[in-house]
């Protein structure tokens, strides 16, 4: 017991008495990340909730989504998807659920934003009565976002360039192993 008293003692000699002399050095550096990181700047959180409802079909979106300008040229952005589908026409029912998150990272030159994300669906399962669950291939995707204004002080306008992988898993059975699916979007939105 006294050797371990001993041991113990010899290394929170060794790790306090770096600490003890770079304290101060310490405190400027925690101060300096913490004057920068919350300059005028707060964490944004956001949780919306979507619905389709009819006779037959159930289907529901969350998503938590969070932002934060770390400077006035940088904000970063994160989100969690979580999606559940029901289809219930007597035989051909089943359920769907998904599961994912994306980072995306933003850098602002004058009127101009360019972005670039990763998004990653960690889960996609699918049950029905007849079957046991599956679980579907699940994807990886990066994409690049050119953010700019448009004819208007009210218009915007914005190019993604996208490549989602999805990756099979060999206990499915499917006939390929990856599949690569590439996207350009064009979107141009005016704010009433």
């Amino acid at each position: 017991m006294m050797k371990k008293m001993r041991w113990l003692y010899c290394l929170m000699t060794t790790v306090c008495a770096p600490v003890a002399v770079c304290g101060e050095l310490g405190d400027n550096a925690a101060q300096w990340f913490s004057d920068t990181v919350n300059a005028e700047n707060t964490l944004s959180v956001n949780f919306t909730k979507q619905r389709i409802h009819f006779k037959g079909c159930n289907q529901k979106e969350y998503q938590l989504a969070f932002s934060k300008q770390l400077t006035s040229v940088f904000a970063l952005e994160a989100s969690m998807h979580y999606d559940k589908g029901e289809l219930n026409f007597g035989a051909l029912s089943q359920k769907v659920t998904s599961q994912a998150y994306e980072i995306t990272s933003w850098w602002t030159i004058d009127a101009l934003r360019f972005g670039v994300s990763h998004k990653v669906r960690t889960s996609l399962k699918m049950s029905s009565p007849m079957t046991e669950q599956l679980s579907l291939p699940t994807s990886q995707s990066v994409g690049f976002h050119v953010e700019l204004p448009g004819m208007k002080e009210a218009h915007s306008m914005s190019v993604s360039l996208s490549r989602e992988n999805w990756q099979a898993s060999i206990t499915n059975n499917q006939t390929w192993q990856e599949i690569e699916d590439n996207q350009i979007n064009l979107q141009y939105a005016i704010a009433f």
